[in-house]
């Protein structure tokens, strides 16, 4: 389905008022005919909220997706979160899984980049007073530091940027600091700078994935919505800013069936260790405890 028919189809039940603020959802791989011993059965219910596994309880989830989903099965339960950046707010999109679970078909940021550049035409073209200006990062999380993925490394002895420093202002917010931020107007655009990004993101060969994901991706668009005075006098905006984090966790992993040794096996530790502390986020969160560990 093209983002314009998506777009149709999708605006006219999204309720952004009554949108829960976290919602989680499963997707179970399909069987793999190298995986026949390991496969779990499974049951899930009727309205795809409940999964059974054998010897556990009962998981709720906002949404089970059965192995025959397809990509735009998954892409079209985010839609809702994508309009939120439009309109001012944050949205965070986290995608996780055991590395190598999805095939390499379009997935989740191909769609996003059509479906909000659409999403623009549509609502300036309905209303001349509106305007948008997008612009992107494109960061990583490699062995415990941040990298630009954007950002051309003038060092011609290594391949991999100086670490950048992540501060919080005074409203709470944390950023990146010197974070390149590129302003992009179509969606061919976003999608060269994710292709010239994930050139330059960490990857290696593993006995479970010839090229696996060795860091955190974190595409960052920020969306500004300016909205001009409805005097035809004026020339006064009222201005938005909203900001789409778009995550690609690096796949948890089971260093005995990967086989990693070496920097492969310090990597996956790293990995497997800031999964655990994304967790704990969480989990404190959730819980609405009085301390989240972010800083960890």
């Amino acid at each position: 389905m093209s983002a314009h028919n998506a777009l149709c189809s999708s605006t006219s039940s999204i309720d952004l008022n009554n949108l829960s603020p976290i919602q989680v959802f499963i997707r179970i791989k399909p069987n793999n005919s190298n995986d026949q011993n390991e496969t779990i059965p499974f049951k899930y219910s009727s309205n795809n909220t409940i999964l059974t596994l054998p010897n556990s309880p009962p998981l709720s989830f906002d949404n089970v997706f059965p192995p025959q989903s397809t990509q735009y099965d998954i892409f079209e339960s985010i839609i809702p979160f994508l309009h939120l950046p439009l309109y001012g707010y944050n949205s965070t999109i986290f995608a996780y899984g055991q590395t190598n679970s999805v095939a390499d078909l379009m997935g989740i940021i191909p769609r996003t980049s059509r479906y909000l550049f659409a999403a623009i035409h549509k609502l300036t073209s309905s209303s001349p007073s509106i305007q948008y200006q997008v612009r992107v990062s494109y960061l990583e999380v490699y062995n415990g530091r941040v990298y630009d993925l954007l950002r051309k490394n003038d060092n011609k002895s290594n391949n991999r940027l100086h670490s950048l420093s992540i501060r919080g202002d005074n409203q709470g917010n944390i950023n990146v600091t010197d974070a390149v931020e590129i302003p992009v107007h179509n969606s061919l655009e976003l999608e060269n700078i994710l292709m010239q990004g994930n050139q330059r993101r960490a990857t290696a060969f593993t006995y479970m994935n010839s090229a696996s994901s060795r860091s955190h991706a974190l595409l960052i668009i920020w969306v500004e919505r300016r909205e001009r005075s409805t005097s035809s006098l004026s020339r006064e905006y009222t201005s938005y800013l909203g900001r789409l984090n778009l995550i690609d966790l690096a796949g948890s992993e089971d260093t005995s069936r990967s086989k990693a040794e070496g920097d492969r096996f310090r990597e996956a530790i790293n990995i497997n260790t800031e999964l655990f502390q994304l967790r704990r986020v969480l989990d404190a969160l959730s819980a609405s405890s009085s301390y989240v560990p972010y800083r960890d």
